[in-house]
């Protein structure tokens, strides 16, 4: 026994385990109604074969099923030696641990439950994408089918892999030892323009210090923000100074005052109770983004911003606000040691946020980072995007790609990452030592349309990408509970 756990092989150790509770397991299968939900079939169809073969005598699989969905581990658990049948009980173990798997990630659905339901139904059906998928593939700059969009990948893959090889030699600041380890030197600050004291006086100058609820009046004045405010019924407010009792409003809660505190600074313009109801009444979540959009584009409309950016490229990260303890959303961070939530910003580089939301702390800000691309309604719309470490997973690289966004991630711990080369006979003179493993195109093409279903879906504003982006980050992120799932 301690022979084959050799190497954490602990496969072997799995048969006394399954064996009490096989029965049962069998039993829960056939009651229940297992469907695939993407285009690879080979896990349902072993499910299939191992339901109908569950009274067999034989210690023997019969008949050859592809298992193209396991790990080289269990194949070689499953089949010891090449010439030899499948092993039938360690090929029940496989599946059903798959099939464990499959339904956490959303690859397998069981009919008629709630948290393993169909993701699909969701999604924008097939029949509706097909007439939509050249023009969106257009737009986004690849081939609308799965051979044409595997062959550009490749040739990018091994065209950037190229370059960087070329340009190693004279690459001062990365080197590589003999494991192939990749060490980055840190880089030196420029020294201060002599010039710079003076220049921050002259703007300082030009620019003096404004009280927020100027700005806020003036933003109003360009734009006519509050205009969005009012009554559900969408008629007139009927209150008196609308405009000036709605700016204090936004002031009031906007700056965490609350409507007591912001009422007692200014008791002639409005009381408490009247804040709180046009809080309550005259603004909503909808509301203040259309407000907010209005004024990113005046914003847009000035010259000044576009000194700074073109308004192409926007940056993602999270704040820790803190928050009171009852409410949902609110949780004690580790890192921060406070109660409170994360505040998600997405900002443009002319110095504008695009985009604000509130994540439960502790999550993987990866999941969010494309719902602000997606939400932004302004005229400024990036098509680069930039992060830190949380800011990406091989996940989001992939649906980056496939909606025409460019992710380029400050990644702290980038030199533990997998780094993919294009093909197994794909060999670089001086930085092949960074490629631990080659990407399998064949699953690409495979869920090729899995995955245009479900960027087509994100694209017509019937999914968010947080929807999906959990059970598929558990999926690559997360040890596997059982050795051998990959």
């Amino acid at each position: 026994m301690v022979s084959a756990a050799h190497g954490d092989n602990l496969l072997p150790l799995l048969r006394p385990i399954y064996a009490k509770s096989r029965s049962l397991l069998f039993d829960l299968l056939e009651t229940l109604q297992i469907e695939a939900t993407t285009q690879d079939k080979s896990l349902f169809q072993a499910l299939t074969i191992a339901i109908a073969q569950r009274r067999a005598k034989k210690p023997e699989l019969v008949g050859t099923p592809d298992l193209s969905f396991a790990a080289k581990r269990w194949i070689s658990f499953m089949r010891p030696a090449r010439d030899r049948a499948i092993d039938r009980q360690a090929f029940e173990i496989c599946v059903l641990t798959y099939v464990a798997h499959g339904l956490e990630t959303g690859d397998l659905c069981a009919v008629g439950s709630e948290h393993y339901a169909d993701f699909r139904a969701q999604l924008l059906p097939w029949s509706d994408c097909a007439p939509k998928l050249a023009a969106f593939c257009d737009a986004v700059g690849i081939p609308d089918n799965a051979d044409a969009l595997v062959a550009l990948l490749k040739a990018e893959l091994t065209v950037a892999a190229l370059h960087a090889d070329a340009s190693f030699p004279d690459n001062t600041a990365l080197t590589i030892d003999a494991r192939g380890g990749a060490h980055l030197k840190r880089h030196k600050a420029d020294p201060e323009p002599k010039a710079l004291g003076p220049f921050e006086h002259e703007i300082k100058l030009r620019m003096p210090e404004r009280h927020l609820l100027d700005i806020l009046r003036n933003a109003e004045h360009w734009s006519r923000y509050t205009r969005h405010f009012g009554p559900p019924s969408g008629s007139d407010p009927k209150i008196t100074r609308a405009v000036q009792r709605y700016l204090f409003t936004v002031f009031g809660y906007g700056c965490n005052l609350g409507p007591s505190q912001t009422a007692r600074h200014a008791p002639h313009i409005a009381s408490s109770q009247t804040l709180r109801r046009l809080n309550a009444q005259h603004i909503n979540a909808a509301k203040l983004e259309a407000a907010m959009t209005d004024i990113i584009n005046i914003y847009a409309s000035f010259p000044l911003p576009h000194q700074w950016g073109t308004g192409k490229s926007a940056v993602s990260d999270g704040t820790h606000v803190p928050l009171r303890e009852n409410n949902l959303i609110g949780a004690r961070h580790i890192r921060y040691g406070d109660y409170g939530a994360i505040a998600y910003h997405h900002v443009a580089d002319t110095y504008i946020a695009l985009f604000t939301t509130f994540i439960p702390c502790g999550v993987w800000e990866a999941i969010h980072i494309f719902d602000g691309m997606q939400k932004n309604t302004s005229v400024i719309q990036p098509d680069t995007l930039h992060a830190d470490t949380h800011g990406q997973s091989e996940t989001v690289f992939g649906l980056s790609r496939l909606l025409g966004i460019e992710l380029m991630p400050r990644m702290r711990t980038w030199a533990d990452v997998t780094l993919y080369r294009p093909g197994k006979s794909a060999h670089c003179v001086h930085i092949d030592g960074l490629f631990s493993d080659t990407i399998n195109w064949r699953l690409i093409a495979r869920h090729w349309r899995d995955l245009m279903q479900v960027v087509l879906s994100i694209q017509a504003g019937l999914v968010i990408p947080s929807m999906y982006a959990p059970k598929t980050w558990h999926a690559q992120s997360q040890k596997p509970a059982l050795p051998g799932v990959s």
